[in-house]
C-alpha cells in the first residue's frame, strides 16, 4: 500500500452485507437442521428444535441450553 490506496476485504463486505439484512422473517429451519447462533460472545453450534417465521428455538450443543431467536441475523445454517 504505497500509494495509500484502499483495499477492501472479502470478509468484511460479508460480514457488512449480512447486517444489513432485514431481521424478519427468520428463515424456517427443520427440526435437527445444524446452525449456528450468535449469543453475545461469539457463534455457537446448535441444533434446531422449533422454527417458525417470528423466532426459533435452538438446543446449544456446548451447554445444553435451548435459546430463543428472533433475529434472522443471528442465526445461520451450519
Amino acid at each position: 500500500m504505497a500509494n495509500n490506496s484502499y483495499t477492501s476485504k472479502k470478509k468484511a463486505l460479508e460480514a457488512a452485507a449480512w447486517m444489513n439484512q432485514p431481521p424478519h422473517p427468520l428463515p424456517i429451519l427443520r427440526k435437527g437442521t445444524q446452525v449456528t447462533v450468535f449469543r453475545g460472545a461469539g457463534w455457537s453450534k446448535g441444533v434446531v428444535t422449533e422454527s417458525t417465521k417470528d423466532g426459533c428455538t435452538v438446543r446449544v450443543d456446548q451447554t445444553g441450553q435451548s435459546i430463543r431467536v428472533y433475529d434472522r441475523r443471528n442465526i445461520k445454517e451450519a
